[in-house]
């Protein structure tokens, strides 16, 4: 079986292929990177790789900013290959405020996997998703998947229905701040690691970690394995053994008998009432998750009006 991996980049430095075994992932990037910088009125400019001269190492003479220079330094350790960019020449009155890079996009048939929470397996890309890159917040704006925030890891995972794929994260120790977000596009899905640089005014960007491409198996698993490894490697973390009472500590499961699990609208009995309709979903996570179940019947964020402590008996009364 082969599973070799590659990486490969056309002209601008833009992916255009990410291959394991046989299989083609990648669809070609239209950018090597993109990144903004704020002067000192607070005003946007945003600098795509194309504007830049590429002489195969370095990109210069854009022409809103030519004394600007992006170099991405492309290594290859093991099967993975990593990327560390560098910008310099920034003008004295400029912060870079992000760079988003390396871009990748992948065809919308593979699978993605997305932090966001508990974490998310993405099948269908034709539910609406608004993307722009993310800002600082203003009231009653939702601005994307923040790490550290609504992401609880920086990396994100694309796999077929057998789990083989590839990986996409960052290896920053220091967790600085970043969106770890998707675009869909018409033809394809857009992988984005939009990191803020924390530089001040006229302060060149070097960060000291990579961005990793790696070949992955076993899906969602198998990115957060790696992931997992990563975060092991630099805390010196090692898990032994679990305390016995995690053995036997239940997976919660949560779902309302009314409603459709928000707090307000209509709240009527729904297919989980009488609660024995539930007993078929709740012995089948049992015997997936090998685990006894607690059911924590519940809304959104919050237990129900209709359920303990607020009442008692809990709705159905005495005979439910």
């Amino acid at each position: 079986m082969n599973n070799s991996f590659s990486v490969a980049a056309g002209k601008l430095g833009e992916i255009i292929s990410i291959c394991k075994g046989q299989c083609e992932y990648a669809c070609p990037a239209a950018e090597a990177f993109t990144m903004q910088f704020l002067d000192e009125m607070g005003n946007a400019y945003l600098l795509k790789s194309s504007g830049f001269t590429f002489d195969g190492i370095n990109y210069t003479g854009h022409p809103s900013a030519p004394a600007v220079c992006v170099t991405v330094d492309i290594r290859r350790r093991d099967a993975e290959v990593r990327f560390r960019p560098s910008v310099t020449g920034i003008p004295a009155n400029w912060v870079l405020e992000w760079f988003d890079g390396p871009q990748i996009c992948f065809d919308k048939r593979f699978r993605l996997f997305h932090p966001r929470h508990d974490g998310v397996e993405i099948t269908d890309y034709q539910r609406p998703k608004n993307y722009h890159p993310i800002a600082f917040a203003k009231r009653g704006v939702v601005y994307g998947t923040a790490f550290p925030g609504r992401a609880q890891i920086q990396c994100l995972g694309v796999y077929g229905d057998d789990g083989s794929g590839f990986y996409f994260g960052a290896h920053d120790a220091s967790c600085c701040t970043k969106a770890v977000e998707y675009e869909v596009l018409p033809d394809s899905v857009r992988l984005s690691l939009q990191c803020f640089t924390g530089c001040r005014r006229g302060e060149a960007w070097s960060p000291d970690f990579d961005f990793i491409l790696a070949p992955l198996d076993h899906g969602w698993r198998g990115a957060c394995l790696i992931y997992r490894n990563f975060l092991e490697s630099i805390h010196g973390v090692r898990y032994g053994k679990f305390p016995a009472f995690m053995e036997k500590s239940p997976v919660m499961l949560i779902y309302p008998v009314r409603g459709k699990g928000l707090d307000t609208g209509d709240m009527t009995p729904n297919c989980y009432y009488p609660y024995s309709n539930a007993m078929p979903v709740v012995e089948k996570f049992a015997e997936e998750m090998d685990s006894r179940i607690m059911a924590l019947l519940m809304h959104w964020e919050g237990t129900a009006p209709w359920a303990p402590p607020y009442v008692w008996p809990p709705f159905g009364g005495e005979d439910a």
